[in-house]
C-alpha cells in the first residue's frame, strides 16, 4: 500500500519514546491469522543480528490489527505483514510481506541511509544489477506505489523515443470501492454515513 495521510502515526508514547532516543521507530503490523507474520515472529525477530541491529538505531513495535483497527486504518494499512519506519514523527518508508533476517537489515540499513526501498531498487536496476526477483519486486512496488503505468511510459519516452504525456487523475469513485481502502473520497463517504468526524488531509486546500 502507499502512504497514510501525512498525520498519520503511531502511538505518541512509542514516537515519544524514539525521539527522545534519537532512534527510528519501526512498526511492525501483524494479525494472528497472518502465516507469514508468525515466520517472521519465529525467525527474524529471533535473530541475534536483527535484535542487535534493533537495540542500536530503533525502537520496535507491533500492532495486531485486528485489535487496533482504528491505528491500522489511520496508517493505511491493507495487506500483513507490513513494516513501517518512522523518524521524528515522520514516515521514512515502507514495506509488505514476508522477509529474511537478511532482508529485512539490508532494509533498514537503507532507510537508516535514507534510502527507501523503491530507491534502493531503482538504483540497482540502473546497475543492471537487479535479478529477476528483484525486478519483480521493482515492478509489485511501482505498482503499489501508482507510477508503474508512469514508469512504463517513461521507457517508452527515454528508450523508444515515443512523445509522451502524463496526466495524473484527480481522486475518484465508483462501484465496488472498499469502504475503509484509505483513499480520501471513501473515507469521506464512509465517514459521513456513519456520523463519524470528517478527516481533512493536508491543509484541506
Amino acid at each position: 500500500g502507499g502512504r497514510a495521510s501525512e498525520d498519520a502515526e503511531p502511538s505518541p508514547q512509542a514516537l515519544a519514546e524514539a525521539t527522545q532516543a534519537n532512534k527510528l521507530l519501526l512498526v511492525d503490523a501483524t494479525a494472528e491469522w497472518c502465516a507469514p507474520c508468525k515466520f517472521m515472529d519465529r525467525s527474524v525477530w529471533t535473530d541475534e543480528k536483527v535484535i542487535a541491529w534493533l537495540n542500536q538505531h530503533a525502537i520496535a513495535i507491533q500492532i495486531d490489527v485486528d485489535k487496533e483497527e482504528a491505528t491500522a486504518e489511520e496508517l493505511g494499512i491493507t495487506s500483513m505483514p507490513t513494516f513501517i519506519v518512522f523518524k521524528a514523527g515522520a514516515e521514512l518508508d515502507r514495506t509488505t510481506g514476508a522477509r529474511t533476517a537478511e532482508q529485512i537489515l539490508e532494509w533498514l540499513d537503507e532507510v537508516l541511509q535514507g534510502k527507501t526501498y523503491l530507491t534502493a531498487l531503482l538504483e540497482r536496476l540502473a546497475t543492471d544489477e537487479l535479478t529477476n526477483d528483484g525486478r519483480l519486486a521493482l515492478a509489485t512496488r511501482l505498482l503499489r506505489a501508482k507510477r508503474y503505468a508512469e514508469a512504463l511510459t517513461m521507457a517508452y519516452h527515454r528508450q523508444q523515443g515515443v512523445d509522451t504525456h502524463i496526466v495524473r487523475i484527480f481522486n475518484t469513485y465508483g462501484p465496488r470501492m472498499r469502504p475503509k481502502d484509505g483513499r480520501a473520497i471513501p473515507t469521506f463517504i464512509r465517514q459521513a454515513l456513519e456520523g463519524a468526524p470528517l478527516t481533512v488531509f493536508g491543509d484541506g486546500g
